[in-house]
């Protein structure tokens, strides 16, 4: 199984502005008085306070046991990742550092609903991991993973890093101190992520976490992937092709099939699975049966008007619709009572193996 190796190393260390009130921090950081030797965060407080990441919180505090801020988290990863900040007092600063911190992608849009509120601590690592780079994979994707919350699956990561201990609660909110123990990690040490298996050839041209793309391929019938790998085909993740596409066709594409060069291109994992129906298509030789469908059942199916501008994206979305609602009676009957012959043709293709 690959191996990815992340190494994250601190930006700048010699930032002057203070990272919870405006008066100035020392370079030579001697210690705070609320922070001794003998306490866990001793040595992440002292490192972050001499690099200028984080400051006190006055009278030569740290305030180790407060509750950490939205805002005050935002700041310290800007100062600890090189990212300025603008701003004459803290509540500037503060503001300043929740709008980089959400243009970087470390935090999402809530954070401007509530920047001065706590943090809980699986949004607190989720944050983190997003600073340092660190890919968080769904534990569903490996072998005999079980399914588990976001936040949950965010921990399950951090306990295997040995960012939390084992009996951690997702939704306990993060104290200063224990923040200052987690970016000092991610900052300082070597992570090593288990890439999940990958079922087709994937290029991942734009760099980005695979994650929900790996949740996506594997919506997609065995028999299909099959079917993909033995004839040569790749799932490529490229923005740049699909942004260029979508100039050129006037319109937005999240995903595009080239049946020339064997590539299904996909900016959005949310249409891996309406290309791989167009792959279907064309693996089966483009049937007439579905051109006949198209023009006997779309208008009145309960699909979206997309699916009814021609046979090969209503074949597409009919592989979609199958796919997604099969458990789901009410929605199947639905489809059978609109397009009782599609429903037919749809239910006898995925009994014989989707054509394999």
């Amino acid at each position: 199984m690959k191996m990815i190796v992340r190494r994250t190393a601190l930006a700048v260390c010699t930032l002057v502005l203070a990272l919870i009130l405006p008066t100035a921090a020392s370079a030579a950081c001697t210690g705070f008085d609320d922070v001794p030797e003998t306490v866990d965060c001793y040595e992440s407080v002292i490192y972050l306070a001499e690099c200028e990441i984080a400051a006190g919180t006055g009278n030569d505090c740290f305030s180790p046991e407060q509750l950490i801020t939205v805002e005050q988290w935002a700041v310290m990863l800007c100062r600890a990742y090189g990212v300025e900040t603008i701003g004459d007092s803290w509540q500037d600063v503060g503001r300043s550092g929740v709008v980089e911190a959400y243009r970087q992608g470390w935090l999402n849009e809530t954070a401007f609903s509530a920047p001065c509120s706590p943090m809980c601590r699986s949004v607190l690592v989720e944050s983190a991991f997003a600073a340092a780079d660190v890919p968080v994979y769904d534990s569903t994707l490996y072998e005999g993973g079980t399914s588990l919350s976001t936040a949950d699956n965010i921990l399950r990561v951090g306990r295997e890093l040995g960012l939390c201990s084992d009996d951690a609660d997702a939704n306990a909110l993060v104290t200063r101190g224990e923040a200052a123990i987690i970016l000092h990690a991610v900052l300082t040490q070597s992570f090593r992520i288990e890439e999940p298996p990958v079922p087709v050839t994937l290029v991942n041209a734009a760099g980005v976490n695979v994650n929900d793309y790996l949740l996506a391929l594997r919506q997609v019938p065995e028999p299909v992937l099959a079917t993909f790998n033995a004839t040569g085909w790749t799932y490529r993740i490229d923005f740049d092709y699909i942004s260029e596409l979508s100039k050129q066709l006037n319109m937005s594409c999240i995903g595009a099939t080239s049946y020339g060069q064997k590539t299904i291109y996909i900016s959005e994992a949310s249409a891996t699975l309406h290309e791989f129906g167009h792959f279907l298509d064309y693996a089966l030789g483009f049937p007439a049966e579905h051109e006949r469908l198209y023009l006997a059942e779309s208008q009145n199916s309960s699909l979206r008007d997309y699916a009814k501008t021609n046979s090969r994206e209503f074949f597409a979305d009919c592989f979609v619709y199958w796919i997604t609602y099969s458990a789901d009676k009410k929605r199947m009957d639905d489809f059978r009572d609109a397009a009782p012959q599609t429903y037919a043709y749809m239910k006898k293709l995925a009994t014989n193996n989707w054509g394999a």
